[in-house]
């Protein structure tokens, strides 16, 4: 065993408090819960959106493992005085 080890170990004893080291004290723990507080609102902001997207997702894929289509069809009735070309785009 190292003489280190053999040595008996210093006793210390806890820091004298006063008002102004339990006031100091206070005001880290009611800082520290604040930053926690605030830390733990915009993970839970951040918590709702992913399940808003996850949701959006879900329901895509469900619709495309059922082989429903988005599918639109449009009728357009053209009427000319002489023949020429139409074009149609749609975005």
């Amino acid at each position: 065993m190292p003489a280190w080890a053999r040595r008996p170990r210093a006793r210390r004893s806890p820091p004298a408090l006063n008002g102004k080291s339990v006031a100091e004290v206070i005001e880290a723990i009611r800082r520290g819960g604040s930053d926690a507080f605030g830390r733990i609102q915009k993970v839970q902001v951040q918590k709702r959106e992913l399940d808003k997207e996850i949701r959006a997702l879900e329901r895509d894929l469900a619709r495309l493992k059922s082989g429903a289509k988005d599918v639109r069809t449009i009728a357009v009735g053209v009427s000319a005085e002489q023949p020429g070309e139409v074009r149609v785009s749609y975005r």
